[in-house]
């Protein structure tokens, strides 16, 4: 990845007498603050809550901010939202009396760091409402010698044009000169999960130098490995080109299992026995005649986009097969998110496929252990996974893969079973 970003001088600063003298106000060199850090975590998705939990173990004083009601409740009650974190590190997080879960703007007050998680890149769309809330919600408590640092999306211009403006109107401070700014980003390294948090390795940036030696010294303390680029705006397409690269490969399995279907293949042993995972960084030869990168990725995403209704088009057919049409068909869908065990993200494809089916008149249900019933449309209700839903339904399709769906139940008791992620082996089940 060294082609998307710059090795400059990484600031490895150890230890909390560095720490502090980092954390000194841009135009106050002198000045030294010997309390505690506390730490506001604006988002406490994977993301945010991943790093809030390392902090508190790193002994900071962490305030993990959420606006979603269920996600804070869950929180303060011990349970995790994310299978992955084990509820024991949030039961560990809060006995620790450094962990505080909330809803509520007024206990993001007195932080002396505050990390932004900007969501994720949505089609065109810019997360300029998001910041314009975050920048209300912690603008009046920012303070000389604060830092803030925004996680980015891949947004170009987040940073600087969008967020830094609107936290010097809502403070009445100067990015970068009354108080530390920039931004930061996690290198995406496939068997990652398979570490502990600290070994991540996160890109950072600050819009001063004063900036660039807070923040890395304040990601330093955290993770074993930080590393300074030259500005934000660099973060921000190194995180742009590894999204392009994800959704660019995406695509490319989507159409290739397509193409695999009409020709009677079984994509699924082909991947396989090539032993190819298409959702790894890979360095790229030049090409004399390359073609526009944001180009490949509205390709990208139109077939992206498109999948639903070729999931939709393939249900149809499988129907038809047993003499039965989508409309007034029972259809239950079995996981919501692009992850598996994860919480399932806004806009996610298995959205756009239950309208799909709606319009086509089916009867959809759904089952995901990691979605709240009261966020979820009531067009498409939320179930237990019983063996009475399972057989009911005139299909099954399983689009997210988490472990905690019983799949000797599915097996046993479905009708008909479409398995788009290649978990099921049995003649009985269809696949891309």
């Amino acid at each position: 990845m060294s082609m998307f970003f710059v090795h400059a001088d990484e600031l490895r600063v150890e230890g909390s007498d560095d720490y502090e003298t980092a954390m000194q106000p841009p135009s106050r060199s002198s000045e030294i603050h010997t309390k505690a850090i506390r730490l506001a975590v604006i988002g406490q998705g994977d993301v945010g809550l991943r790093l809030a939990l390392r902090a508190v173990e790193a002994g900071y004083e962490v305030v993990g901010f959420d606006t979603d009601k269920h996600t804070i409740s869950s929180l303060a009650a011990g349970r995790s939202p994310l299978s992955a974190i084990p509820e024991s590190s949030i039961a560990r997080a809060l006995s620790s009396g450094r962990y505080s879960p909330t809803e509520s703007t007024y206990d993001i007050s007195g932080f002396d760091v505050a990390l932004i998680v900007e969501p994720a890149a949505l089609g065109d769309e810019t997360p300029s409402a998001f910041l314009e809330q975050t920048a209300e919600a912690i603008g009046r408590f920012i303070r000389p010698a604060s830092l803030v640092i925004l996680d980015v999306a891949g947004h170009i211009g987040s940073t600087q044009d969008l967020l830094g403006p609107l936290l010097e109107s809502e403070s009445g401070l100067q990015p970068g000169t009354d108080f530390h700014f920039g931004c930061s980003t996690e290198v995406n390294v496939a068997d990652q999960s398979l570490n502990p948090y600290r070994a991540r390795t996160r890109l950072v940036s600050g819009v001063t130098g004063a900036s660039d030696a807070a923040i890395t010294s304040f990601c330093t303390a955290l993770l074993d490995e930080t590393i300074l680029v030259g500005t934000p705006r660099e973060i921000e397409f190194t995180k742009l080109a590894s999204e392009a690269f994800r959704y660019v490969n995406i695509a490319l399995g989507n159409e290739l299992a397509m193409e695999a279907h009409e020709a009677g293949i079984d994509f699924g042993e082909v991947v396989q026995r090539t032993g190819q995972v298409p959702f790894g960084f890979m360095p790229t030869s030049p090409n004399l005649h390359p073609p526009s990168p944001m180009r490949l990725l509205a390709l990208a995403k139109e077939v992206y986009q498109d999948f639903p209704s070729y999931i939709a088009r393939r249900l149809q057919l499988l129907l038809s097969g047993k003499s039965k049409l989508v409309n007034g068909s029972r259809i239950l869908l079995l996981g919501l998110g692009q992850i598996p065990n994860t919480q399932a993200e806004r806009h996610a494809p298995a959205e756009a496929l239950i309208d799909e089916l709606l319009d086509l008149g089916a009867e959809v249900h759904v089952y995901d252990p990691f979605v709240a019933a009261q966020t979820w449309t009531e067009l498409a209700p939320l179930i237990d996974l019983t063996v009475n839903e399972i057989s009911s339904a005139d299909a099954v399709v399983l689009l997210t893969d988490h472990d905690a769906i019983s799949y000797h139940s599915v097996l046993d008791h479905g009708k008909l079973i479409f398995d788009i992620t290649g978990r099921l082996h049995s003649p009985a089940v269809e696949h891309l």
